[in-house]
């Protein structure tokens, strides 16, 4: 789907009758958001636990053949718990996943317009620790940057370079 010309429509869901009813409607693939999955369960996104995050992930996957892009937020820490979110959520039946550069524990300020983002260099780590857990060629690693939002415009393009080049299959720049 990615390499077809063309706007592809990824509606944002958190239950397996959205992915149904979207899949009926002729939708072609499906996020699980942050906040439709906080939303869902009635509190903030980084509340949510990466079990929590492949328990729903399993729960749309079982029911429904959408290719799926989970959001795994900040990857539940270190490079090393990347590692464990990309297996879990692969296992999940992820078909894509995205990473953020935020921090983690994830704040909660966020909702209030207050961000922080990590440095490029332990982003860096994280891909390169999201690349080597990998197991399915297929899964689509998008890496996500909030710094347009704290650090403006061209650190955003600069960090989305960095992120490609380290082998990001995708990228995802937060607006202002």
């Amino acid at each position: 789907m990615l390499s077809e010309p063309g706007v592809l429509v990824q509606p944002a869901i958190a239950t397996p009758f959205a992915a149904k009813l979207a899949e009926a409607a002729g939708i072609r693939c499906l996020a699980l958001g942050g906040f439709a999955m906080g939303a869902s369960q009635a509190v903030t996104e980084p509340l949510l636990s990466l079990d929590e995050v492949a328990r729903m992930t399993r729960q749309i996957t079982e029911v429904c053949d959408l290719p799926l892009m989970v959001d795994a937020g900040a990857g539940w820490g270190e490079a090393i718990h990347v590692m464990r979110t990309v297996r879990v959520l692969e296992q999940a039946g992820a078909a894509s996943m995205h990473l953020e550069d935020q921090h983690y524990p994830k704040r909660a300020s966020y909702h209030q317009g207050i961000e922080e983002i990590i440095s490029v260099e332990e982003m860096l780590e994280k891909i390169r620790a999201a690349l080597e857990a990998r197991s399915d060629p297929d899964l689509v690693l998008v890496i996500r940057t909030d710094a347009m939002r704290t650090h403006g415009y061209d650190e955003a393009i600069r960090r989305a370079r960095l992120f490609r080049d380290a082998g990001a299959d995708m990228i995802k720049m937060f607006p202002r």
